[in-house]
């Protein structure tokens, strides 16, 4: 029976040294090893020389495990550094990424305010200039009155004229009230992102009333197919964001601000879910870009305003507050289609889907 002490040592600080190198002790018995078949009398002369091989093999490997832990150590040390470094960058990407979203929300809220301010611009021209033949028109009137030349007929003259020239303000005035009106919902639902219960096809004109100068100012066509009976418990705000990154997206992209094009908007509802889809009948999208579209930081327009993040935020915003999913189907040539699928009463948790893309040749 070998007995052998364990030799236990301590630094200068009184710390074990087996607390610096956790192969202290397996070292340490070693040697001691080492020194005991050099004095010992009782090992035979012929296991004398395996005993000291397996010594010199087991004092090899505590080395080279010693040297594949430092290695190890050392790793970890650049790995957990390369990790804290990912994160930040990560962190900062979020942010900027969460600034840029904003500003286009923001960009999209401002082509809603120059939409409205020139639809408003027709009816609060008209009514000004109706305004101002009803001013003449009763400045006349009150002259022959006061002159005492007024007959009868110039009587049923003012009062026919005032009649329609009112009709004419109430008209433009209903108008231009309406679209402040609808103005007001849209950019408080943009801004606020509250829930509430709304009118889908309500909705939808207002967002597409927002942007009629869109459709002055070019050849496009519109057209909306939603029941009116469908109501949602959602968010209007999301949606409407939605359905503006979509509409410009087919104006710049589908159509290249030039030529005829035609954007078709439709929706229906069964028990608890509504399909909506946005189709365009453009020149659509090639298979390589198709699979990056809701990619952020992806557009085909670098250097000419595009932010790339249009259809990632149409994607966040589908699948987060409004909880549904969203498929694009292209044929190159002829056109793109979004069909999005969106739960009539939201969910409080909504769950991310992938986003699907289909490439149909042409």
């Amino acid at each position: 029976m070998m007995n052998v002490d364990d030799g236990s040592e301590m630094t200068s600080n009184n710390v074990p040294a087996e607390s610096y190198d956790p192969y202290f002790k397996e070292e340490n018995l070693a040697a001691q090893t080492r020194r005991f078949i050099a004095t010992s009398t009782d090992i035979p002369a012929d296991a004398h020389g395996a005993l000291v091989d397996i010594l010199v093999a087991y004092e090899s490997l505590l080395r080279e495990t010693k040297q594949l832990l430092r290695q190890a150590d050392k790793f970890n040390l650049r790995h957990k550094r390369a990790n804290e470094k990912l994160k930040r960058q990560y962190e900062e990407l979020k942010t900027t990424q969460a600034r840029l979203q904003q500003a286009e929300r923001m960009a999209s809220l401002s082509l809603i305010v120059a939409g409205v301010a020139h639809e408003v611009n027709t009816p609060v021209g008209i009514s000004i200039t109706a305004a101002s033949h009803l001013q003449d028109t009763s400045k006349q009137f009150d002259e022959m009155f006061n002159a005492g030349q007024m007959k009868k007929t110039d009587l049923r003259n003012y009062i026919s004229r005032t009649k329609e020239i009112t009709e004419l303000l109430t008209t433009n005035l209903q108008r231009a009230a309406e679209l402040i009106t609808s103005f007001k919902q849209v950019s408080v639902d943009q801004t606020s992102q509250k829930r509430r219960v709304f009118n889908l096809k309500k909705t939808i004109l207002e967002t597409l009333n927002s942007l009629g100068h869109l459709r002055k100012s070019s050849s496009r066509t519109f057209d909306l197919d939603c029941p009116d009976a469908i109501v949602m418990d959602s968010f209007p705000g999301a949606l409407s964001q939605v359905i503006i990154n979509l509409v410009m997206n087919a104006n710049i992209h589908a159509f290249d601000d030039t030529g005829d094009g035609h954007i078709a908007i439709t929706a229906d509802a069964d028990t608890d879910e509504v399909t909506l889809k946005v189709a365009d009948n453009g020149k659509g999208i090639s298979t390589g870009n198709l699979k990056h579209i809701f990619d952020p930081f992806f557009t085909t327009r670098r250097g000419q305003g595009g932010s790339g993040l249009g259809l990632h935020l149409v994607f966040n915003m589908v699948t987060g507050p409004l909880g549904g999913s969203i498929e694009v189907k292209s044929t190159e040539g002829s056109g793109t289609c979004f069909t999005l699928k969106l739960p009539l009463v939201a969910h409080d948790e909504p769950e991310a889907v992938t986003p699907i893309h289909e490439f149909q040749e042409a």
